[in-house]
């Protein structure tokens, strides 16, 4: 009996040995494992973004078009841009070569210019401080850089305030904007006072004109206030307010 218990134990640390081992092996296999697991999955990432690189590289349009969408949406934000229109962008590159045009007077390097030859406007925009620098008309007989209208604006211009003559001095003053060619056509005095200048796009043909206007009398463009009369064969009709003038004097004429 003692020698039957004695092999016993002799035969019980070998059996310890091999668990211990098994398990050892076990931990090293599930390490490699995982090791090689984290290996395929950065290899996927890795080859995944490279394909997306070389995507852009072969296919250089699909990332411009990108980048216009973009522009796009930043400037919609601000502007109320045209939905039927097909929009060419262009960047600001070198401002010297830019001299002596209106449009681009307050430009700079880097602004991107949103061109909608349909509706014939040009948008200037500042990528950098998110603004829209200048809107204008453009030249839709196939050139379209921004331009002096080839067509006149017929416009109407009645006097909103109590200053004398004011009709007349801005009829003398709308040829010095060189972006925009104007023909005034009526002059009246409104119906009422206005603090503030108003322009109206009469025919909505003129968008970019009548804000471009409405920058220069000082106002807003805005539908036809109640009570004042919608002049005939006019595109834009501009009341001038007290905005535009200062401090009102005796009574009007137009």
């Amino acid at each position: 009996m003692i020698g039957i218990m004695s092999k016993e134990k002799e035969g019980s640390a070998p059996s310890k040995e091999k668990k211990k081992s098994l398990r050892k092996k076990l931990v090293i296999t599930g390490a490699v494992g995982l090791v090689i697991v984290l290996l395929i999955a950065s290899s996927i990432y890795f080859f995944l973004q490279y394909q997306k690189t070389q995507s852009l590289l072969k296919n250089p349009s699909s990332a411009t078009q990108r980048e216009v969408n973009s522009l796009v949406e930043k400037v919609s934000r601000h502007y109320d841009l045209p939905s039927n229109d097909q929009v060419t962008v262009a960047t600001v590159s070198d401002v010297g070569k830019l001299y002596g045009q209106t449009f681009f007077v307050k430009a700079k390097n880097g602004d991107k210019v949103l061109i909608y030859p349909k509706s014939g406007i040009a948008i200037l925009y500042r990528p950098a401080t998110d603004k829209i620098i200048n809107i204008g008309p453009v030249n839709t007989q196939g050139d379209t850089s921004p331009a002096k209208a080839t067509t006149p604006v017929k416009v109407a211009l009645y006097n909103g305030t109590q200053t004398n003559g004011l009709t007349k001095k801005v009829e003398e003053t709308l040829p010095t904007l060189s972006s925009i060619k104007t023909t005034v056509v009526v002059k009246a005095n409104a119906a009422n006072n206005y603090q503030d200048s108003v322009v109206v796009d009469l025919t909505g043909k003129n968008k970019a004109a009548a804000i471009q206007l409405a920058t220069f009398a000082k106002g807003e463009v805005m539908s036809l206030p109640a009570g004042e009369v919608k002049p005939d064969g006019v595109d834009i009709l501009i009341i001038l307010g007290q905005s535009y003038v200062g401090e009102p004097t005796a009574t009007p004429t137009p």
